[in-house]
């Protein structure tokens, strides 16, 4: 029941930062209070989940605040997957988020002029590779 309301509101995420460009704070707030709900009957590795929620976000917000790009939105969506799944399975989300944003563009900007002013919303890609990381 708990994961498929996380994967239901990573879904209903990713269809609004695609539409509007913007994660609301409604969202990681969400997924975070499902997993402190997940972690409340018995913290088995608590340690990990804390890890999980700094260990891609700090790097994130550092990036976003030196080279721009990333959205506030991105990276309280990182932290709160990371207090969910726990260090392995964020790692293992930002790794396919990434990909599957690297790989889609690459495919797109094939034959067209490069605009160095493209950009992207990063929340669906950042939504599907915590759905995947769930399952592994």
């Amino acid at each position: 029941m708990i994961h498929l309301l996380f994967i239901i509101i990573l879904l209903i995420t990713a269809v609004i930062d695609t539409i509007a460009r913007k994660i609301n704070n409604i969202f990681p707030l969400l997924i975070a209070v499902l997993a402190l709900w997940q972690l409340t009957p018995a913290p088995t590795d608590i340690i990990s989940h804390l890890t999980g929620l700094f260990i891609p976000s700090i790097p994130m917000l550092l990036l976003a605040t030196r080279r721009g790009g990333l959205g506030g939105g991105d990276i309280k969506l990182t932290a709160a997957c990371g207090l969910f799944l726990g260090a392995d399975g964020v790692l293992i989300g930002c790794f396919f988020a990434a990909l599957l944003a690297l790989l889609i563009h690459l495919i797109s900007y094939t034959g067209k002029k490069k605009d160095p002013q493209r950009t992207f919303a990063f929340g669906p890609y950042l939504s599907i590779g915590y759905i995947l990381a769930l399952f592994i």
